[in-house]
């Protein structure tokens, strides 16, 4: 299951629930979002590590609602090299929703995330 509704949307999903309707374990796949590592500002203006900080607490406490839920695995773990990323200033031809920038600093998403699976 791929969670990307919150990134591409904007939209705060603290009471958002997805019903599995299956008695099977649940993995989810690919959530989170964007943002350039050093660039900061407001917790809804994309592209900033505010944007991808709040996103991943929101998707944390939207996941910890999920009944079943057997694992997770955030989108992506570091930012790599993409030629149809094009945004000028911000991507430069980077997916940018690593956890890691592409040279390996930790964003503030990685920090949310990690206290999430030391609390699982």
């Amino acid at each position: 299951m791929s969670q990307a509704y919150s990134w591409r949307y904007s939209r705060n999903h603290q009471h958002y629930q997805i019903q599995i309707p299956y008695d099977k374990p649940v993995i989810i796949s690919e959530f989170g979002g964007g943002a350039k590592y050093g660039l900061h500002g407001a917790k809804n203006q994309r592209w900033t590590e505010e944007f991808q900080e709040n996103l991943y607490r929101e998707n944390c406490a939207m996941l910890d609602k999920i009944d079943g839920l057997a694992g997770t695995t955030p989108w992506i773990l570091k930012d790599f090299r993409s030629p149809r990323r094009v945004l000028n200033g911000i991507q430069d031809y980077y997916n940018r929703k690593g956890l890691f920038s592409d040279d390996g600093h930790k964003k503030k998403a990685f920090y949310v995330l990690k206290e999430w699976y030391q609390g699982k």
